[in-house]
């Protein structure tokens, strides 16, 4: 019977694009494959997708591990790779990952994968997640085996008796992934119209009722649960995640699902569903719905869904609708603003705080034209968008000196807040960063080392190292404390921002060239730039040896001295 399995062409076409752009030379087909799956459906930025993954040999049948201390679970990965079709994915490669899962059976079973691993990457991945400890403490293990095509009736036969066994391996091959390829490549809705049937007294709108705005409403669970597009993904494009029932919030709401006794109380505790449509009409004690996308809940509703069994018609959910239209913008909003529900950020706390809004009254003024300073999640702009939070993430590399600490969102508006954002830094210097980093950006691919390239830190300590060349000369230091008369603005429209940013460029490829020799020098595709680029003793040898060189270029003619444009 396998053989009669065959890998959607087009699906295998759309999904090899989406991928491409993960590439890097020295870094596997398959790790490319996982790195776009850890940050379009595992929501982990992307530093941290690239950080999961282990891409070099001796990984011991793991590609990725991924620690979540709220849900408690350690998620293993393996990902499989084909370059072309016709294939499917058979028993053999999940044979193999169950094996690898022996080695996460016990504290004692990690600790000598730790001792015996040659992967250094496998061993800080290990040791940093604390993982021997953690399972040990009772974490549980969550294997997920993504693949780009596939799986034929051997893969599917295997799967239930690996999960016979206590392996539940979570598969995401090509059929699984198809659908939400298909609904990301086109238009964010379904196609389908729905029609939701409610009480009339359960019903709340804002707008004529005919096509109101709004709708606030409680739908029986055994209603939502026939919505089309639960089981293959496509309903919650605009909610690009994984929803699969196992995080501790989700196995509470399992519970009250199974418990028949807490139905009628769920309406109290649970925070409900957000859909939007791109027509909404009510007639009766009937909803229907033209083009609609689930962007909250669906880790609820697919709960629900593989629950469908346990369902009464006394739970109902509450389910808020909005009207969107053809607005590709407003569905972005609801969607980002919707899921993150969990905590308010340190950002969303500081978005009032005043050193904020100076900065974001002065940088607009300033260089509103060209770019916006945002300081609250959703805000809308007309040009180019500068969160405040990757300001200072630019400010921290650029003007403190500690690219180690970048990618480290969490600390901008935590510790290292007041020392980012102090009385001393000004929109201009802002503005300046943002105009280096952009630069840094467009030639970052001159980075032999492909992967180096591509990893979210590498900008950052690319940034530092422009600045630490700038530093090492009177005018470097002069611009740095006031780059303003040389930025274009609204009261400088003939400022020499072209010669300046022309002059930089000769400094970022001296910075690329010798880290190109430096990465070289200690152990080319083998070099531990994960590590490297946050350890502040490495960075600063890095340092050193760049700025070195380019003193001896300036000294021997083959570079000149940064000097102020005229």
């Amino acid at each position: 019977m396998a053989k009669y399995i065959q890998s959607d062409a087009k699906d295998f076409a759309a999904l090899s694009q989406f991928v491409t752009p993960y590439e890097a030379q020295g870094r596997t087909a398959s790790a490319a494959l996982l790195i776009w799956f850890l940050e379009v459906l595992f929501r982990l930025d992307e530093t941290e997708a690239q950080d999961a993954v282990c891409d070099k040999k001796h990984d011991a049948g793991v590609d990725a591990i991924v620690v979540s201390d709220s849900s408690k679970e350690i998620t293993v990965f393996q990902a499989k790779r084909k370059e072309k079709i016709p294939g499917t994915l058979g028993d053999t490669d999940l044979k193999s990952f169950v094996g690898a899962l022996a080695q996460f059976k016990s504290r004692s079973s990690v600790l000598k994968l730790i001792a015996t691993t040659k992967n250094d990457e496998l061993k800080k991945l290990l040791e940093e997640g604390d993982v021997a400890d953690k399972i040990g403490n009772g974490y549980k293990i969550r294997p997920i085996f993504v693949c780009n095509v596939a799986a034929n009736v051997d893969a599917s036969d295997y799967l239930a008796q690996a999960e016979a066994a206590g392996h539940l391996i979570e598969l995401w091959d090509l059929k699984r992934l198809g659908p939400l390829l298909k609904q990301l490549s086109k238009d964010w809705f379904l196609d389908e119209e729905v029609k939701l049937k409610v009480d009339a007294d359960h019903l709340f709108y804002f707008g004529a009722k005919t096509s109101p705005k709004l709708v606030y409403t409680a739908i029986r669970a055994q209603e939502l649960v026939s919505l089309p597009g639960i089981d293959d993904s496509r309903i919650f494009a605009q909610n690009v995640r994984l929803g699969l029932g196992r995080t501790r919030v989700n196995k509470d709401i399992i519970q009250s699902v199974v418990d028949k006794g807490e139905h009628e109380n769920f309406l109290t505790f649970h925070n409900g569903l957000t859909v939007v449509a791109k027509d909404i009409k009510v007639r009766g004690s009937t909803i229907t719905l033209s083009g609609l996308s689930v962007c909250n809940g669906c880790q609820s509703l697919l709960s629900f869904y593989e629950n469908r069994k346990a369902l009464t018609p006394k739970l109902e959910v509450l389910v808020r609708i909005v009207k969107v239209g053809s607005d590709r913008k407003l569905p972005e909003v609801i969607a980002y603003r919707t899921n993150n529900q969990n905590a308010i950020s340190l950002r969303d706390l500081n978005s009032n705080d005043s050193a904020q809004l100076r900065l974001k009254n002065e940088f607009d003024s300033l260089y509103g034209a060209y770019s916006e300073y945002t300081i609250k999640r959703g805000e809308v702009v007309a040009t180019a968008e500068l969160k405040n939070e990757d300001a200072g993430r630019m400010i921290l590399a650029l003007y403190l000196g500690e690219p180690t600490s970048a990618h480290q969102k969490y600390r901008i508006f935590g510790d290292l807040e007041a020392r980012i954002f102090s009385i001393d830094m000004n929109a201009s210097r802002v503005r300046f960063a943002q105009l280096l980093t952009t630069e840094i950006y467009s030639l970052r691919s001159k980075i032999k080392e492909e992967r180096i390239g591509k990893y979210g830190l590498t900008i950052f300590i690319l940034l530092y190292l422009v600045g630490c060349i700038l530093k090492e000369s009177a005018a470097g230091n002069e611009f740095l404390k006031n780059p303003s008369p040389f930025l274009l603005s609204s009261q400088n429209a003939k400022a020499p921002q072209r010669r300046l940013l022309e002059s930089l460029k000769a400094i970022i490829d001296h910075a690329i060239v010798e880290l190109n020799y430096y990465v070289k020098e200690h152990g080319g595709d083998s070099y531990n730039y994960k590590s490297e680029f946050k350890s502040l003793k490495a960075v600063e040898a890095l340092r050193n040896a760049v700025v070195k060189a380019y003193e001896k270029d300036i000294h021997n003619g083959r570079a000149q001295q940064f000097a102020l444009p005229q």
